[in-house]
């Protein structure tokens, strides 16, 4: 009730509220983006392999990329694609949804995000990153100058992985949209991310949905909500 109030006094776009139903968690990220076919390059299929061997050779034609469910997982096929992206110029879009990366994936993904320059858009949903690869990304954050898109929805990372997240909030400056339903941030998660908000003057879009957040973490993004003056859809 009070972020409602809240949102309809700033003007500020809801996507239901933060227990509302979830969307279908096949659908890629909800960030309003205009879509691949409209933007002129395909969204393309690949399996592990053939997506290694075309990001290490830099293929021009390879814009956007969605890994084959389940040909990554969390041993070798994540470090591998982490590897390649390092290197890689041509990439803009990746989606590694439902691929049960683990921890350990999202570390090796992070690292990459470190040194990759041309990346924009990344979904990371359902992978069970937990709080270890939640902090691993964020830590990304703090250097990555490219990501505006990042989806890391269903993955358990709660109240600690949030607040790792909202510490990055406060120095990113290129993340735009944010989508962390589903992952129990709970009171002590929302109220680490709205302190965040009140510092970070690019997010745009943030989705909580299905958090757990209760009146006191929405107490707290309805506050700040009082200073932030980028944020358009919540």
């Amino acid at each position: 009730m009070l972020l409602n109030q809240a949102l309809r006094h700033s003007g500020i776009a809801s996507r239901g509220g933060p227990e509302a139903p979830p969307a279908n968690a096949t659908t890629r990220i909800a960030s309003g983006a205009t879509s691949a076919a409209t933007r002129g390059d395909k969204m393309v299929y690949l399996e592990l392999d053939e997506a290694v061997r075309r990001l290490s050779e830099n293929d021009p034609t390879l814009k956007r990329l969605t890994l084959k469910q389940g040909s990554v997982g969390s041993g070798n096929g994540a470090a591998a694609l982490a590897e390649a992206l390092r290197g890689n110029t041509t990439l803009i879009e990746l989606s590694l949804y439902d691929h049960r990366i683990g921890a350990d994936g999202a570390k090796a993904i992070a690292e990459a995000l470190s040194d990759n320059t041309t990346l924009t858009t990344l979904d990371l949903g359902d992978n069970d990153i937990g709080v270890d690869g939640a902090k691993a990304i964020a830590e990304a954050l703090h250097d990555n100058s490219t990501l505006t898109t990042l989806s890391l929805r269903l993955n358990n990372i709660g109240a600690d992985g949030a607040k790792a997240i909202a510490e990055a909030l406060r120095v990113n400056t290129i993340l735009t949209t944010l989508d962390l339903r589903w992952n129990r941030i709970g009171a002590d998660g929302a109220t680490a991310i709205a302190e965040a908000l009140r510092d970070n003057t690019t997010l745009t879009t943030l989705n909580l949905t299905r958090n757990g957040i209760g009146d006191d973490g929405a107490k707290a993004i309805a506050e700040a909500l009082r200073d932030n003056t980028t944020l358009t859809t919540l």
